[in-house]
Order: C-alpha cells, then sequence, then structure tokens
C-alpha cells in the first residue's frame, strides 16, 4: 500500500464527504476503509466505505466505477433485518458506499473473544438467521461470494446482519492481482477457485465453514499458506464436528457436512433449507422450547467475556453479552414472530396439514422442511429415497394425515445414446417418525411437465429403521411406493 493511500485514508477523519461529516475511522482493508458519519441532511449516523481503484488503467477504471453503480444498485434492493442496507452510492475521486451504521461487533470479534467457540444454542440460531438471510438474497438474484465472520456483524441485541453485498464480486473480477486469489480460501467454496458456477450454494458452503469453526474452534481446510488451504479445500475431507465433542447431538454432523461438500448439487440447495434443518436441530435438543438451557449456556457465554475489544468495522459498546443473555429466553417469542413461515411451523405442529397449493410448480424452495409429527415418541427413523426425471419438482409425505416432510426435486439432463438427453435426480433424507402402523401418502407434483401424482400405503409398519423409496416408472403416471425395513 502506498504513502499516498495511507495518507488519504488517515485524513478523512474530520472532513466531509458530499453531505456526510466523517467523525471516526472504523476499520480497514486491502480495498478500503469503514469510516463512521453523520449525514447532515437526514441526521442520521452512517457508515461509509471507500473503495480503492488506484493502478487500474483508464479504461478498466471506467468500467469497474459503471460496474461498481450496477452491483451497489442490486445490493440496495436487498431489505431484510439480517442484512446491512446501503442507502447510497457515489461515484467521487474514490467510490464509495453509504450503508446502515450498526452497532456492535463482528463475529470473528466475538469468536475471537470466545477462545474460537460459542455455545452450540448461539451458534445454532445465529447460523440459522444468517441462513435465512442468504436465503432471501439469493431470491433476489444476489450472491454474495465472500460470507467470513469479518463480513457478518452482530448487534447488541444478539442478531446477526451480514455487510459488504455488491463489492465481493467486483473486488474478486476486477482487484485480483495476477497468481492472486483474492478473499478468503479458508471459507471460499471449491468452485470458487476457478470462479466456475459460483452461485448461492457456494455462500452456504461459506456458512457452513463458519458453523464448523464456531463449533470446534478450527477450520475445517486449513494450512500455512492460501496454497495448502486451497489444495485441502478440494482433496480433503475434514473431521467430524462430533469428533471434536461428542456431546454434540450427531445431527450437526449431518448438517455440517452438507453445507461443505465439495459437489454443490451434493450440499443445501437453499438458505432456506438449511435453516430448516438446524431449526429442528433446535428443537430436537430443546434449545427453543426449554429455556433453562439457553439460559445455562448463555450465563456461561458472559462469565467467559473478557476486557472491551479494539475498536473496528463497527461500534462496540460492551452491550453485547448482556443483551444476548437478556434476549435469550425472549427469543423464542422473537423467532415465533420472525420466522418466514410462523403459520407453517404452527399449522404442524396443532393440527393436520392441508392439501399444498401452489403457485408456479409449488417451487416455494422457502418451503423445504422436514416437519416433526407431534405428541408422538420420535423413536424410530425413516430414510426417504426418492429417484425422479425432473428438473423442478416438489414432493409433499404425510404420515397419518399430518405432513411430515416436503422438498423440492432438482434433476440434471443425462444423455442416452448420443441421441437424446433424459433428465434424472435422486434425493435422500432421513426423518424421525414414530414406530408402529402408519398411513403413508405421498404427493409429487410438476407444472412444467403437467404431472400431480398421489400414491398412498394404508397399512405401513415403520420399525425402529425403515425406507421409503419412492421410484418413478417407465410410463409418466407410474409412480411407485416401496416401505423395506433394513435388516438388523
Amino acid at each position: 500500500m502506498s504513502d499516498h493511500y495511507i495518507e488519504i485514508m488517515t485524513t478523512r477523519v474530520g472532513t466531509h464527504l458530499d453531505r456526510y461529516e466523517i467523525d471516526a475511522e472504523l476499520g480497514r482493508g486491502a480495498m478500503g476503509v469503514v469510516y463512521r458519519a453523520r449525514d447532515l441532511k437526514l441526521d442520521r449516523t452512517v457508515a461509509i466505505k471507500t473503495v480503492s481503484i488506484s493502478g487500474l488503467e483508464p479504461n478498466a477504471e471506467r468500467e469497474y466505477r459503471a460496474r461498481f453503480v450496477v452491483e451497489a444498485q442490486a445490493a440496495g434492493r436487498l431489505s431484510h433485518p439480517g442484512i446491512v442496507t446501503i442507502f447510497d452510492v457515489r461515484e467521487e475521486a474514490e467510490p464509495y458506499l453509504v450503508m446502515e451504521y450498526v452497532e456492535g461487533q463482528s463475529l470473528q470479534q466475538l469468536v475471537s473473544r470466545e477462545n474460537r467457540t460459542l455455545p452450540l444454542n448461539i451458534t445454532l440460531r445465529l447460523i440459522q438467521e444468517i441462513a435465512e438471510a442468504l436465503h432471501y438474497a439469493h431470491s433476489q438474484g444476489v450472491v454474495h461470494r465472500d460470507i467470513k465472520p469479518a463480513n457478518i456483524l452482530v448487534t447488541t441485541d444478539g442478531h446477526p446482519k451480514i455487510t459488504d453485498f455488491g463489492i465481493a464480486k467486483l473486488n474478486q473480477t476486477d482487484l485480483t492481482l495476477p497468481g492472486q486469489v483474492l478473499g478468503s480460501p479458508a471459507y471460499m467454496a471449491p468452485e470458487q477457485l476457478n470462479d466456475e458456477g459460483v452461485d448461492g450454494r457456494s455462500d452456504l458452503f461459506s456458512l457452513g465453514v463458519i458453523l464448523y469453526s464456531m463449533l470446534t474452534g478450527h477450520r475445517p481446510f486449513q494450512g500455512n499458506s492460501a496454497t495448502t488451504v486451497c489444495f485441502k479445500l478440494v482433496n480433503h475431507d475434514p473431521l467430524a464436528v462430533t469428533t471434536f465433542d461428542t456431546k454434540f447431538p450427531p445431527e450437526i454432523d449431518r448438517i455440517a457436512s452438507r453445507a461443505i461438500a465439495k459437489d454443490p448439487d451434493q450440499r443445501y440447495q437453499t438458505g432456506m433449507e438449511m435453516a430448516s434443518d438446524i431449526r429442528q436441530l433446535r428443537e430436537s435438543c430443546g434449545l427453543i422450547a426449554t429455556t433453562g438451557s439457553i439460559t445455562d449456556s448463555a450465563a456461561e457465554l458472559k462469565d467467559r467475556q473478557g476486557a472491551q475489544p479494539r475498536r473496528s468495522w463497527i461500534k462496540w459498546n460492551g452491550l453485547l453479552p448482556t443483551a444476548l443473555l437478556a434476549t435469550a429466553i425472549g427469543f423464542v417469542i422473537f423467532a415465533a414472530i420472525q420466522s418466514p413461515h410462523p403459520k407453517t411451523n404452527q399449522a404442524a405442529k396443532t393440527e393436520p396439514a392441508l392439501e399444498p397449493t401452489t403457485n408456479g410448480g409449488g417451487n416455494d424452495s422457502g418451503s423445504d422442511k422436514r416437519i416433526s409429527v407431534p405428541l408422538a415418541p420420535m423413536n424410530g427413523t425413516l430414510q426417504i429415497e426418492i429417484h425422479h426425471r425432473f428438473a423442478n419438482a416438489r414432493a409433499w409425505i404425510w404420515l397419518d394425515n399430518r405432513l411430515v416432510y416436503t422438498h423440492s426435486l432438482l434433476g440434471d439432463n443425462k444423455t442416452r445414446a448420443l441421441v437424446f438427453r433424459r433428465v434424472e435426480g435422486r434425493q435422500f433424507e432421513t426423518i424421525g417418525v414414530p414406530t408402529g402402523k402408519h398411513k403413508v401418502r405421498v404427493r409429487i407434483q410438476s407444472v412444467a411437465n403437467h404431472y400431480d401424482q398421489s400414491k398412498t400405503i394404508a397399512d405401513a409398519f415403520i420399525r425402529n429403521e425403515s425406507t421409503l423409496r419412492i421410484v418413478f416408472g417407465k410410463k409418466s403416471d407410474q409412480l411407485q411406493l416401496t416401505l423395506q425395513q433394513r435388516s438388523e
């Protein structure tokens, strides 16, 4: 970094950028500086992030400025409680963004204060909320591309907010030097190394790495150089989360390993799908309904809080630990209000599920979830195997007229004899169910294929470990259900 650029950074405080009066520097990175400022026109505190474009050729600079505005406008359309709002974008000598000012600290600081780990219940809640925010952004066509703890702010009342939407993509495509991987290799998805097929699932991979790190205190892909990290990212499988702490529920291994699967098709396909699995785990562990578990863990977190952290991106006023503890019990009520599908969750617990209705083929990916059957012991498991031929469809499964599973079905084109293509897809899930005799009903719907069929097994006896295979026959209207018992 040149002395001239350092001079620019150090002399912004006490000056103005248009109507914004800068009063503090909050942090700096490879691409720019973040300041706290006062919007004199609207009389509010904001955060300003300047972006350095020094070193670009004139033509490249003009193109970058144009794309900077386009990307910032796309990110500026995002309106979600889990995403830092962008208020304005300016094209001065140094382009800059005007953003919502957040009081709290970054997740990176919070985890560093807590010896790199947080209690299970706090970790799961934070990751669930981040996954929901990512689902919203992806549904709006915006991919972050640099999800990491430093880009997640935790407010003083204990809720995460993702920042830096709109600039990570520009940085990685326009400002990368030859031979340099810009970004955070420890949190990047394998496909990001070559910038091939990057989409929302890449962000979910990064979130999975954060989940793994917060629970174990270790990143799944570690090394003493970026080259080593990238090699492990592509070639190595990390240890299971429960290897580090056997008290963790086994289901956490499935969630973490699916989130960081190297093949994007094997990962969570949407943020809401990941959030739903985490929410179900929290419910099954009593981390939502049982306030004692939350309070005990929160008290432990308070005891471990240390001295004030260094000044950074956002203002830290020491209120986060107290607020995080005070709102732990109240979060049960808050989560019910903020849940993207509160009515669906309530219906699954209190009354038989109604026949699903769809708008556009039943492809509401936000409703992907496994729903526990209420008022019965979950003393058995049902593995669901779906072999289908749809590019985009949805499956529903009822147990005794209660909806226990719904999921989108996505398929890939397969070449046959170099003459024609067909779509094939497979879906595997395991859910907890009561053992005994049940009525099992399955519905598969695909508007694009004009397909909507249901089939029922009237007397299905589910043992401790059973498998429900859903297969499509050669004819378009054949839906085959087979319930198998696993051998002891």
